[in-house]
């Protein structure tokens, strides 16, 4: 069998070799930086900086080592070669076209791009790698012509008159923040240290700052969305009522929210949450000023100071989320760690979950809510949702930023085994300074709306979505026979606290759902306490995964406080 190559001269061969061997590097390099330069234009981070470069480098010496495998000359090794460049580009480039429902399915896409770029490779020859350089060009000549940002605008108006609406004179603003992911003062787990004082600090900060702390209010949900949806829906509080075995005398319209007597009466919204979960959706009020704020986004990086390494870090972790390879090589880690923990070997798992943004940009947020204070009159009614002390756990208590290595989630991602006794102490130990850190910048809030005189007639609410979910246990109807009394606690106990003029100071410890709280406050416009009958209804959580029908009652909790 005679090649092309049989008639290139001796001379010639060594030129053309080290050129083939420039266009395979060529394309291999392209394959790896052409999806990633997509990722950083998508998130406006294309300046030449220290982390990018450091990233950047690594690619170069991937590129380099597969370009050097060349020189075997065999073939099948270079089709191979073919094939993995092809299906890590298309991994990245083409991520939401890769990835189908389930896992194995993404993989059998990219398993049919892998045989289709062998099978050319070994019936085209040489061709190919010129047809893959020039296609990774045009696709790099692309992303820097016609760059796709996916930059968030904070101020986007669903209601264009919304803003024009005039103030309506006597009616008190509301502050209306959501802290997600904080659990109820008595749902702190009074085992585990750092608990007692973190939460004597909280209680400090409620009580000198005037609240009503309602401290054994829980969240009917286990999840964010369920939360709000039920938080701010009519109807929702008719499901809960039917899931207590209690008619409902409500007969207000499907779809109803909870808050349109208040725009009636005069109120102007303003909404601003994260991009992920859209807040405006739940308000159901037309008279609204809607907006988010990128909480994922590596962006917020170009502010804060760090180490490259650990800037580099986390923008790779973040770039990984996408890839349908990341998530089968973290199975299989997951999959070695627990059988190498079955006999006594603790190994590391890469797990970039714990690499969310989120955190920071909450955090940050805040002081665009202290700017936005002087805006603040009467008739408005302002709702901030901040993923914060939500997990990651970033921040140490004076507010400083933990080595990007050891930041954790709620969970401890094993399979089977959602936390572990010494996990969920350690997470706990972590989730209190990062919530001492938070209380830390509300205080600089609180003093903010202090000084322009809001805090004497505004109407404020904070309060959680859901607990810390550092448990032992999902709680799922699945798993329903090992929940225990405190993954019920750790789930679904959550923060409520509320000031109005009409009420002062105190400490509720009234086993209530956060939710009837609020329908109660709103009802009744925050100038009375709720009464007896909402304090004493039989208090039900939904297990996670399924709303609506798997309601179980929340059990007593916080005993050891009092």
């Amino acid at each position: 069998m005679t090649t092309q190559d049989d008639n290139i001269t001796p001379n010639a061969r060594p030129r053309l070799r080290a050129n083939g061997i420039l266009i395979r590097f060529a394309c291999a390099f392209l394959a790896l930086f052409v999806p990633f330069l997509n990722f950083l234009i998508f998130n406006d981070y294309v300046e030449t900086r220290s982390e990018i470069l450091l990233v950047v480098s690594v690619f170069f010496a991937a590129a380099l080592f597969v370009s050097l495998l060349f020189l075997f000359q065999k073939v099948y090794l270079e089709a191979v070669l073919y094939g993995a460049i092809l299906v890590v580009f298309c991994d990245f480039a083409f991520s939401d076209l890769v990835k189908q429902e389930t896992l194995l399915a993404s993989l059998a896409v990219l398993g049919a791009i892998f045989v289709a770029a062998v099978l050319i490779r070994v019936f085209l020859a040489k061709a190919c790698w010129q047809a893959l350089l020039a296609f990774l060009v045009v696709f790099l000549v692309t992303d820097i012509l016609a760059p796709q940002s996916g930059g968030v605008s904070s101020a986007g108006s669903v209601n264009k008159n919304a803003l024009a609406t005039a103030a309506q004179p006597g009616l008190p603003p509301v502050i209306h923040i959501v802290l997600d992911e904080h659990i109820g003062l008595d749902g702190f787990p009074a085992d585990q240290p750092g608990s007692a004082e973190a939460r004597s600090e909280i209680m400090d900060f409620y009580q000198r700052w005037g609240f009503r702390l309602y401290s054994r209010a829980f969240s009917e949900e286990f999840s964010t969305s369920y939360s709000l949806q039920s938080l701010f829906a009519v109807e929702s509080r008719r499901v809960v009522q039917k899931a207590r075995g209690v008619a409902s005398a409500d007969t207000k319209t499907e779809g109803a929210g909870i808050l349109q007597p208040w725009e009636a009466r005069g109120y102007r919204f303003k909404a601003r949450g994260i991009t992920d979960i859209n807040v405006c959706d739940y308000l159901r009020v037309e008279n609204l000023d809607c907006g988010s704020y990128d909480a994922l986004s590596i962006r917020i990086l170009k502010n804060l100071s760090f180490p490259i390494t650990q800037k580099a870090l986390l923008i790779v972790g973040n770039y990984l989320k996408q890839s349908t390879l990341y998530t089968t090589v973290l199975n299989i880690e997951v999959i070695a760690s627990d059988a190498a923990k079955a006999v006594d070997i603790d190994l590391p798992v890469f797990e970039v979950e714990a690499y969310s943004l989120s955190t920071f940009s909450s955090y940050q947020y805040i002081g665009n809510m202290i700017d936005d204070i002087p805006a603040i009159s009467d008739g408005d009614y302002r709702l901030y949702h901040l993923i914060i002390p939500h997990f990651p756990y970033v921040f140490a208590e004076n507010c400083s930023v933990r080595d990007v290595r050891t930041w954790q989630k709620n969970d401890n991602f094993r399979v089977g085994d959602f936390n572990t006794t010494e996990s969920r102490e350690e997470k706990y130990g972590m989730y209190f300074l990062q919530t001492r850190c938070l209380y830390r910048k509300l205080e600089v809030f609180m003093q903010a709306l202090q000084a322009a005189g809001l805090d004497e007639r505004a109407i404020l609410v904070f309060h959680g979505d859901h607990g810390s979910r550092i448990a032992m246990h999902l709680p799922a109807n699945a798993t329903r026979e090992e929940i225990t009394h405190s993954d019920l606690v750790d789930n679904y106990s959550t923060l409520f606290a509320v000031r109005a003029p009409a009420f002062g100071t105190g400490v509720d410890t009234a086993r209530v759902s956060m939710q009837d709280l609020f329908a109660s406050f709103v009802a009744n416009g925050f100038k009375d306490l709720p009464p007896s009958e909402v304090l004493e209804r039989r208090p039900m959580v939904n297990l996670h995964g399924q709303p609506e029908d798997r309601w179980i009652e929340m059990p007593d909790f916080g005993n050891e406080w009092h």
